[in-house]
């Protein structure tokens, strides 16, 4: 029997569209409950995206996450 569990995976359009709604001003506590997800992780992908505007999903989806 194998117990290993899978990582959740997160496409880019995703990702983006978390970093948008953070930087629009939402709470990243409630976005993190909202989309069942931890806030470090959406800290971390924001940090991943500083190079990009993050309010450009096309830019977001280049970087490599």
């Amino acid at each position: 029997m194998n117990t290993t569990k899978q990582r959740k995976q997160y496409t880019a359009e995703f990702k983006a569209q978390a970093i948008e709604l953070m930087a629009a001003g939402r709470p990243v506590a409630e976005l993190a409950e909202e989309l069942y997800n931890n806030t470090n992780l959406l800290y971390s992908w924001r940090s991943t995206c500083a190079p990009c505007d993050a309010k450009s999903p096309s830019s977001a989806r280049r970087t490599t996450f």
